[in-house]
Parts: structure tokens; sequence; C-alpha cells
């Protein structure tokens, strides 16, 4: 992986989504990546608002859909946040009114989960050399 432009050299990774199985698969992809850590997990956006300020991600991979929360409107909230993470809105819909609705809510990019294995890493190598918002 390219070098990534962060504190540490290394991206610290917050996951907020519902899905056991999704969250155990890209823990697993992600942890083959030496400069990735996964700091926190969230199923819920009560507790993502729990840890989110506690962890200090640089980037929050957030699901739209969760039981209590729209990830979009999480995402919206974060934005007002001083020094906010940067945020890549994952869905399994995989229609592109949803990938614009991620960008509108301040998302810095957007991917379908099917694609995550191709997309996630070179979307998070772009946000971190400082270009802008990919959708995929």
């Amino acid at each position: 992986m390219a070098e990534l432009e962060t504190d540490a050299g290394r991206v610290r990774i917050m996951l907020v989504d519902d899905n056991q199985q999704f969250l155990t698969s890209v823990q697993r992809f992600l942890s083959n990546e030496h400069l990735i850590d996964v700091v926190g997990v969230s199923v819920t956006g009560q507790d993502f608002w729990a840890q989110v300020n506690i962890l200090c991600p640089h980037l929050v991979l957030m699901d739209i859909a969760l039981p209590d929360a729209n990830g979009l409107e999480l995402t919206r909230q974060l934005r007002r946040v001083a020094d906010a993470p940067r945020v890549i809105v994952m869905t399994v819909y995989e229609q592109s009114v949803y990938g614009e609705a991620a960008v509108e809510a301040g998302a810095d990019g957007f991917v379908t989960k099917d694609a995550f294995g191709l997309s996630l890493l070179p979307l998070i190598r772009t946000l971190f050399n400082k270009q802008k918002p990919m959708i995929f």
C-alpha cells in the first residue's frame, strides 16, 4: 500500500455496520494492510457517537441502514464536528442515487459492499493522498 498521509503513517479506521458477517469480512480484509488499524466497531448509531470521540479515527466506514439510525444522517451530523474524520459510506444498494446521496451528506466516498474488495483500498489511498471524492 502506498504511504498514507496521517499523523503516524497509519490510518485509524472505525467500522459502523450492523451486519456481523460483513464486519468480520471487512476486518479480515483490512488486517492484511500493514498501514491500517481498525480501532473500533459500532453496530448502532448510539454506539457510534459513544465511541467516535474516544477512538479518534481518521476514517469511518459507515453503513447507510442501522437499526437505530440512518448512516447518511450520521454522516451529515459528523461533518459538523470540528476535525471530523473522513467518511466512506458503504451499502448493499447499488443504485447511483445512494452514491450521490452519500456525497451530498458530506461523505468523502461511496463503495457498494459487493465491490469493497476491489474498490475500498484504492479509495482509501485516494482520500489520504488528498484527491477528490470517488464513487465506486
